[in-house]
């Protein structure tokens, strides 16, 4: 097996490499995670795919608590993937609303003082009223987020994945007038 060809290759302290397959038409994903005695900062991205919220999501944060442990720096990816919060139709408004209250909720848990999310404005789009509207309607869908975020001194912070340019973010950020909503 491939894996434990490279085996004696890694450090003596590492730990073994995980293989999981989430989906077998999905385009390979790999993840290199490194510590240092010395790191200041630890992004955490489990919680941004979808494997990770429906598994032991309890445990997951257990094993993140103890790696964050000391350092005084701790950012959590939020879920983006297909999930979009302007989306028209309610029902998808509420999976993307589960998705991130549970990846806040391990980010608090866990002690993360950022949480990183998208707005997944679609470019592909072209109609003027959805780049008009976008960040309007995503104003429903993040402040209270931002407000539960918080009351846990968590700033939520909005990236561009799929966006040409900065000016949604911007544009939200501004409308919402949040402290704990940022681009």
């Amino acid at each position: 097996d491939r894996v434990a060809r490279v085996l004696a290759q890694l450090p003596p302290e590492s730990d073994p490499p995980e293989v999981t397959k989430a989906d077998a038409s999905a385009e390979p994903v790999m993840f290199l995670n490194f510590s240092s005695d010395a790191m200041t900062t630890l992004e955490v991205t489990d919680f941004a795919f979808p494997a990770n919220l429906d598994g032991d999501l309890n445990a997951n944060v257990a094993r993140h608590r103890r790696a964050a442990d000391g350092i005084p720096l701790v950012i959590c990816h939020g879920p983006f993937w297909e999930l979009v919060a302007a989306s028209k139709d309610p029902a998808i408004v509420q999976v993307v609303l589960r998705r991130h209250s549970a990846a806040l909720r391990a980010a608090r848990e866990i002690g993360a003082a950022f949480y990183i999310a998208h707005t997944n404005f679609n470019p592909l789009i072209r109609e003027a009223s959805y780049r008009r509207n976008f960040p309007r309607r995503l104003l429903d869908f993040w402040l209270p987020l931002a407000d539960d975020a918080a009351r846990h001194e968590i700033t939520i912070c909005l990236e561009n994945i799929w966006d040409p340019g900065p000016e949604v973010q911007a544009e939200l950020v501004s409308l919402a007038d949040h402290p704990y909503l940022k681009a």
